[in-house]
């Protein structure tokens, strides 16, 4: 009908009245349908909004899941850490003792060969080559 209107003005067929309540009819249907229109976009941006917010949800879960885990993980490499360190003492603690044992055999074998050879030089063997 709306596209009849410039003909049906230029034969003056229509009132003044008339156009205006014809256009306002058009004009109260095009609002209609852009508001309908608005609406749609409003629930469609509505069931975005709450799909992205459930993924907002499982993602801060996850991420808590693995804050719990790294702080798990960070733990158990302390511990090993600790451990490797104690073990470490230990080993070089029973290194040093032996080298404390080797060394004062070490001592106890001089002392024991310099009497030797005092002995033998006094007997005037000569000593073996």
């Amino acid at each position: 009908m709306l596209s009849e209107l410039p003909q049906l003005i230029r034969d003056k067929k229509v009132e003044k009245d008339d156009l205006m309540l014809i256009l306002n009819y058009a004009l109260l249907e095009r609002l209609k349908s852009l508001d309908d229109g608005v609406k749609s976009l409003e629930k469609e941006l509505g069931k975005r909004f709450k799909s992205l917010e459930r993924e907002i949800s499982a993602l801060r879960s996850d991420v808590r899941e693995m804050h719990k885990d790294l702080k798990e993980m960070r733990r158990e490499l302390s511990e090993k850490i600790e451990n490797m360190h104690k073990d470490m003492r230990e080993r070089l603690d029973l290194i040093n003792n032996q080298l404390r044992v080797l060394n004062a055999n070490i001592a106890s074998t001089y002392e024991l060969t310099s009497k030797v050879v005092a002995m033998l030089m006094a007997k005037g063997t000569p000593l073996p080559s």
